[in-house]
């Protein structure tokens, strides 16, 4: 015997409205198929063949009954039928999830480096005094003029020579354009 116990037989359910059989005509009759336990029944008539069809039926539920047999039926036949679509679509939406879980991870770890680099951006361009007007019309001039005033006679006069070094070369580069 191949199980001792009862509780671990798997039997075939008693049910037959659990599986449609398939129904096949040919020239000489019809076929009752029920691929999930391999039972047919064939006859002339379509009546006939049904009835073949029960008492085979019948005689393989009574079998596995009476010696005991474990047999392990599989879904019902439409399930069977796309069975490797279906395997191919798990496989194609557990990839899926997995890439998109990993791209959210990768985004959350390095988080704080991009919310980082942005504010280093952001701040090194201007700070916040210098976005209000009021630094470019009155502060930045009187700055400027506060550090002119700071200036000893020595460091004006290399700042004017500077100055005109820098206007006497640019003038030379905007000549061509203006013979034009």
């Amino acid at each position: 015997m191949l199980f001792s116990k009862k509780s671990e037989k798997v039997c075939v359910p008693s049910k037959a409205q659990e599986f449609n059989p398939i129904l096949i005509k040919n020239d000489d009759g019809f076929y009752f198929y029920l691929p999930e336990m391999s039972v047919g029944g064939e006859g002339e008539t379509l009546e006939d063949a049904y009835k073949q069809y029960e008492l085979n039926l019948q005689q393989f539920l009574d079998q596995t009954g009476k010696y005991d047999l474990a047999s392990i039926p599989t879904s019902p036949y439409p399930v069977i039928k796309n069975k490797h679509i279906l395997q191919e679509l798990t496989i194609f939406f557990i990839k899926s999830a997995l890439s998109v879980f990993a791209v959210i991870l990768v985004t959350i770890v390095l988080l704080p480096n991009i919310s980082a680099a942005f504010r280093n951006q952001v701040t090194s361009f201007l700070s916040e005094e210098q976005k209000q007007p009021k630094y470019w019309a009155i502060q930045l001039p009187t700055r400027i003029n506060d550090q002119l005033d700071r200036l000893d006679d020595d460091e004006e006069a290399k700042m004017y020579s500077e100055w005109n070094h820098l206007i006497q070369r640019s003038s030379l580069i905007w000549k061509p354009y203006k013979d034009q």
